[in-house]
């Protein structure tokens, strides 16, 4: 799931309790690394340089209020893919989608649909 921001208290405004054993951790490191606890303010910060693409289940409230924190950044594409909720990887690999996105981000020639092989 696109995790877009880590602070414990706006997670916890969304309903995101995955991990919460491990926010303490973060709390005690917020000195040191809280200028990182959100990513959309990382990504106005630093010089723009290609795309982000997210991909999210839009059934799945969590991800879906995630994604959403990144909207409206000149760079930032968001793609629905309904019916994956934590799964969505693995739908993707299924699907061959995951390993045609791959081609496509890393520029290599993409081959017939019926030799791509899945990955997991």
């Amino acid at each position: 799931s696109p995790k877009t921001f880590l602070h414990p208290w706006r997670r916890l405004a969304i309903g995101d309790y995955w991990f919460w054993r491990y926010q303490f951790k973060l709390l005690l490191y917020w000195s040191r690394c809280h200028q990182w606890w959100d990513l959309r303010d990382v990504l106005q910060k630093i010089p723009p340089r290609g795309r982000v693409h997210i991909y999210y289940d839009p059934n799945f409230r969590i991800d879906r209020r995630h994604a959403q924190h990144l909207s409206g950044l000149p760079r930032v594409i968001l793609h629905t893919q309904p019916g994956g909720s934590h799964t969505l990887v693995r739908q993707m690999a299924e699907s061959g989608e995951l390993i045609r996105l791959l081609k496509t981000a890393l520029r290599v020639e993409a081959e017939p649909a019926e030799s791509l092989v899945a990955v997991e």
